[in-house]
């Protein structure tokens, strides 16, 4: 090995924060920094074929900020009725991002 079969440098870092939703479907930040990096690399093949970029790396990190959270302690799923659990769970899911944004309880969390 030399130091010329090192990848190239990373020249720019693109911070990847996902929104509402992201409790629903588990790993689906990671899948949309893959799908990211992907279509960049169509955009740079396919649009700007001849341009010369150099020795450019962007890299794509996930920022999963919600897991760690615990926000109501199993709260809303003690008082849901059992009949509608699966519409709640989907609600909160969701949803729930919004109502602990705009809770001032919440909000710095």
């Amino acid at each position: 090995a030399s130091s010329d079969d090192k990848p190239p440098d990373i020249t720019h870092i693109v911070f990847v924060v996902h929104g509402i939703g992201q409790k629903m479907e588990t790993g689906r930040i990671i899948k949309n920094c893959t799908s990211l990096r992907e279509n960049l690399k169509w955009l740079k093949e396919k649009q700007f074929a001849g341009c010369d970029f150099g020795q450019q790396t962007i890299e794509f990190f996930p920022v999963e900020w919600r897991s760690n959270l615990t926000l109501d302690a199993g709260l809303i799923e003690s008082i849901t009725p059992h009949k509608i659990i699966g519409l709640r769970q989907m609600l909160n899911a969701s949803f729930m991002d919004i109502m602990y944004y705009n809770s001032s309880q919440y909000r710095e969390e």
